[in-house]
């Protein structure tokens, strides 16, 4: 098959000349029969049929529907893949040594195990120059949010095999050119879901007890215990788009609040919703009817100022926004 044929090209440009091809019907079965315990897929289907099977499965450049795993784990099980399949590199000379550029800080256990297989170099990914100096013998990139993984980034790696993201949102990578390097790109699903939904419900308590203005007087010498109108989350109306990991996060803890939740999200079958407790509701009576809307999804050309001039006037009077999801999702 067609496929076949680039991926053995890919194989034998990053010097993977011998590998084992099986055609089948059901790969995860055959994948489960030889004892694999990694994979990588770009069908959704797929990589839930794998994760369903107990194969820890890295889904690009999307997750949905995939265990969450952190980029901690991510490196962790690289790093151990590495570590048994380059077992020799760690008595290599250091000329012959797998190089991994780190442009962020990563876990230090994660560290640790990376460098069991591989010599790690550091460099400050905003540094243009400094990046590409760093990279020109690199076989590895682990980036975060910052570092801009462009096309010149890749003509200026040759060796460069893989790129990871510490996190999921892969919009400071560019793909394409990626994938025309034959340069994979991995990201980790769900890597901060938690930290993302705790922080959203933080948000919506400083914002419904007013702790942020208060605390800003009262350092000012002054207490103005009439100014404020504080509100409680218990019976208001709050909109949640997009039930994804973070969503359906946040979705879980409002509920010890006791307060009317509801949903939008075109991917998530009715019967996520009722287990989250969400009544589903379209994109504009969920914006018309909450006290509360926040923002869980990523940015797509679907979603990118979706609260935008055309949807900001179908907002409930009085209305909260919170945007703990990308930036460009609200045009500001």
């Amino acid at each position: 098959p067609a496929s076949l044929e680039m991926t053995l090209d890919w194989l034998r440009k990053h010097e993977l000349d011998y590998c084992n091809v099986i055609i089948a019907d059901d790969k995860v079965a055959v994948a489960r029969e030889l004892g694999v315990t990694h994979a990588i897929e770009d069908s959704i289907r797929h990589a839930r049929s794998y994760t369903a099977a107990g194969v820890t499965c890295y889904f690009l450049p999307n997750g949905l529907g995939v265990q969450p795993r952190g980029i901690d784990h991510a490196a962790t099980d690289l790093a151990d893949i590495a570590a048994r399949l380059l077992d020799a590199a760690v008595h290599a000379t250091e000329a012959e040594r797998t190089k991994v550029v780190i442009s962020d800080q990563i876990d230090a256990g994660a560290r640790e195990r990376i460098a069991r297989a591989a010599e790690i170099i550091d460099v400050d990914g905003t540094n243009v120059d400094a990046l590409h100096a760093a990279i020109a013998d690199a076989d590895a990139l682990i980036v975060r949010s910052e570092t801009q993984v462009d096309e010149t980034v890749f003509a200026s790696a040759p060796r460069l095999r893989v790129v990871a993201r510490a996190g999921v949102g892969v919009d400071n990578i560019d793909v394409d050119a990626a994938t025309r390097a034959g340069v994979l790109v991995l990201n980790a699903p769900g890597a901060n879901a938690t930290s993302a939904a705790e922080h959203t419900v933080a948000l919506m308590l400083a914002i419904s007890r007013q702790m942020i203005d208060a605390n800003a007087t009262l350092h000012a010498g002054r207490w103005e215990r009439k100014r404020y109108r504080p509100f409680d989350l218990a019976g208001k109306t709050i909109g949640i788009v997009g039930l994804g990991r973070v969503g359906s996060k946040v979705a879980q803890r409002l509920a010890a609040f006791e307060a009317r939740l509801i949903g939008y999200d075109p991917f998530i079958p009715v019967e996520r919703f009722q287990e989250l407790g969400v009544r589903p509701a379209s994109y504009k009576e969920l914006l018309a009817t909450s006290d509360i809307v926040t923002f869980h999804v990523p940015s797509t050309d679907e979603t990118r100022a979706m609260l935008g001039p055309d949807t900001f006037p179908l907002l409930r009077p009085g209305a909260i926004v919170i945007n703990a999801a990308r930036g460009d999702v609200v045009d500001d």
